[in-house]
């Protein structure tokens, strides 16, 4: 009875802390830009830099997915090293294409912004979970 009573309470905790996770994780997209007072022009501009690389990024972005994939499967594989590294150059190659994307869309959106607003500007972030963990701090 008591393990049931523990599963209901996680049960419906754990749909609100999704909720709130949910809710900070768009807070925190453009959070930095609420803080920062944009006219809407500037606000405009920001969503058109974001919208005219918008397709190439999901281009790019999908076939690194594919990319990665196949190196897993060649790395699990028979393949020889030398394709398994030039696998791995395609691969590093896209996400340095997919960095270089989001910095220079970084750079055209720093240069709408005035340099006492600028405070609050962040480098855009890697996605992967853990790259700026603790438990990577001390490795490096």
């Amino acid at each position: 009875m008591k393990a049931l009573s523990i599963l209901i309470t996680v049960l419906l905790i754990s749909p609100l802390s999704f909720a709130e996770r949910r809710d900070q994780g768009s807070k925190g997209q453009g959070g930095w830009l609420k803080k920062m007072e944009l006219t809407e022009a500037q606000m405009n501009e920001i969503k058109s830099i974001r919208e005219s690389s918008k397709e190439s990024m999901q281009k790019k972005q999908g076939l690194l997915k594919k990319e990665k994939e196949t190196l897993k499967v060649m790395i699990q594989g028979t393949s020889k090293n030398s394709a398994v590294k030039s696998q791995h150059k395609k691969v590093k190659k896209l996400k340095t294409e997919i960095m270089d994307l989001k910095f220079n869309n970084f750079l055209k959106i720093r240069s709408l912004i005035p340099p006492e607003k600028r405070k609050h500007l962040r480098l855009p972030k890697d996605k992967r979970r853990g790259k700026n963990s603790k438990r990577h701090k001390g490795k490096e």
